[in-house]
């Protein structure tokens, strides 16, 4: 089966029929999906594709398939190593040679294209940071999929379109944020339901429309009724608002309670963020210690630099008692963040007991659904797993400990403005970064140690200003390498040399960091930033 048969296969068993070609529904599927980004590769004028849009404006890009190619060039390049004597000679020398890498597909994988970082899958299409998944199109962040289409961080799913934060489920339509789930159209938050219909902030219930429960008979024959209704939207328009447009549309009318002091729509923006606790304050310092050579505190100086390339957290009052939700500020939560439709999760837990009028369960249709659901439409992108200590202005954590102004951070100790950082110990400004310890800045990468301003990197150590790079140890402005030791540049220049050099670096780090509270190169941009 290719992919398109397989999104027909899909439809068939979501809404009960075909609706045409996977290509007709491109722009639909790709509403609320994080991109994949389309530049152009300096070796060839191919297109490759990569899973950031962080690049300065004159970056330079290769295909992973181009890098033997990137090797040689860079071996015929004199980087003059050995007159690398102040630290304006040794970026003068990077800048010819630094390219990042598209197209990275890893692991068993094959018929992949236009897409990035997909790892032991299989026919994936527009997709990025796709892991142990098959049949999957303009997603993003999945893990354990099969026939998805549409869809952003998803974990354990089968047959899904337009699902977003969801986990292990099976047979979802236009889904936000449900978990062990099957069988449900339109909903968001609930928990162990299945044939569901426009419901919301439900626990461990079936056969439901607007709330309200239902007898099976009664279920199965309006939501064929429904689904024929929007099957017929779909082919018509090859698109329909869905869950997101759904929950912005019935949240407009509504009146918010009393904005939340300090609110505002992105953590970043905020003038009185939280204070740092100790721990973290302390934790910070020895990750600079064994990154710079020098212990820098308060934490909060260095909140700006540390948030830049990384996603600041959405925080925005409750409609329903004013206080401050968080969010993950993903494509599909920044659309609905001011649309007065986020609620905390001890809210969401409590909007379980409202439903629809019994009555109008049977007058409902697509079209006037979202006027008829206005009273239950909220849903909580909050969500708390097992114990967590300190944890301050999060969104979606577990067994997090020492946690300021991150989203999902799970299995983590010591993080504060992170997005996604699991499993690991002592990270700052960190973005997708999974088993790793006392890094800052680093992106995209698993396995690090000590490490700063690192991408797409795996199972390396002692590295700065790294991309794409593994099994490398004390390494500096190294590219698409692997199995590199004190290497520079790509080269290994020894001990002494390295260390030389690395002491320039280090000198010039900690000058802008005492100056500016920042430095103003990083791995996305070696030139000086502003």
């Amino acid at each position: 089966m290719d992919l398109n048969g397989a999104w027909k296969s899909t439809c068939k068993v979501l809404l009960g029929g075909e609706i045409g070609d996977l290509a007709g529904y491109e722009r639909y599927l790709l509403k609320y999906v994080e991109p994949v980004v389309e530049k152009k590769s300096c070796l060839s004028g191919n297109s490759t594709y990569l899973s950031s849009d962080q690049f300065s404006a004159g970056a330079h890009f290769i295909s992973q398939n181009e890098i033997p190619k990137y090797q040689k060039r860079l071996a015929d390049l004199r980087l003059g190593i050995n007159e690398m004597k102040d630290i304006e000679s040794i970026f003068s020398s990077i800048s010819e040679a630094a390219c990042y890498c598209g197209d990275v597909v890893l692991g068993n994988s094959h018929n992949v294209s236009d897409s990035s970082r997909i790892f032991n899958s299989t026919n994936v299409k527009s997709s990025l940071e796709i892991y142990d998944s098959k049949y999957v199109a303009y997603s993003s962040v999945a893990r354990y999929a099969e026939c998805l289409f549409g869809s952003n961080g998803i974990g354990e799913t089968k047959f899904g379109i337009r699902n977003f934060n969801t986990y292990q489920n099976t047979r979802c339509f236009e889904a936000n944020v449900i978990y062990n789930c099957s069988d449900c159209y339109f909903t968001a938050t609930t928990g162990d339901c299945t044939h569901c219909f426009f419901c919301f902030n439900l626990r461990n219930r079936s056969y439901s429309i607007g709330n309200v429960a239902l007898s099976k008979d009664k279920y199965f024959k309006l939501r064929d009724s429904l689904l024929e209704q929007i099957r017929t939207e779909l082919e018509r328009k090859k698109g329909i608002p869905g869950i997101i447009g759904f929950l912005e549309n019935t949240g407009i009318a509504r009146q918010p309670a009393r904005k939340c002091k300090n609110s505002s729509t992105t953590m970043l923006d905020s003038k009185n963020p939280a204070q740092p606790i100790s721990e973290l304050n302390s934790a910070f310092a020895d990750t600079t210690q064994l990154l710079f050579g020098k212990r820098l505190q308060p934490l909060l100086d260095y909140r700006k630099w540390l948030y830049r390339h990384v996603n600041p957290l959405i925080a925005v009052p409750s409609p329903k008692s004013g206080k401050a939700v968080h969010a993950e500020p993903l494509k599909y939560n920044i659309f609905a963040a001011s649309n007065n439709v986020f609620v905390k999760l001890d809210e969401s837990l409590a909007l379980s007991e409202s439903s629809i009028d019994a009555c109008e369960v049977e007058k409902i249709t697509y079209e006037n659904a979202s006027g008829k659901l206005d009273k239950i439409s909220y849903f909580t992108p909050e969500a708390q797993v097992g114990t967590n200590i300190n944890v301050v202005d999060c969104a979606a954590y577990g067994y997090a400990v020492n946690a300021l102004e991150c989203w999902w951070p799970v299995h983590t100790k010591n993080a504060a403005y992170c997005g996604w950082s699991r499993q690991s110990e002592n990270t700052f400004g960190c973005s997708i970064i999974f088993s790793s310890k006392f890094c800052i800045k680093c992106y995209n990468s698993t396995n690090l140690t000590r490490c700063f301003e690192v991408s797409d990197s795996f199972s390396c150590s002692d590295c700065y200003f790294c991309h794409n790079k593994e099994g490398c140890d004390n390494a500096i402005f190294c590219f698409n390498a692997k199995s590199l030791r004190h290497a520079v540049c790509n080269r290994e220049v020894g001990r002494e040399k390295f260390l030389q050099i690395k002491k320039l670096l280090l000198g010039h780090i900690n000058k802008q960091l005492d100056e500016k509270r920042g430095v103003g190169q990083s791995i996305f941009s070696l030139h000086q930033e502003k």
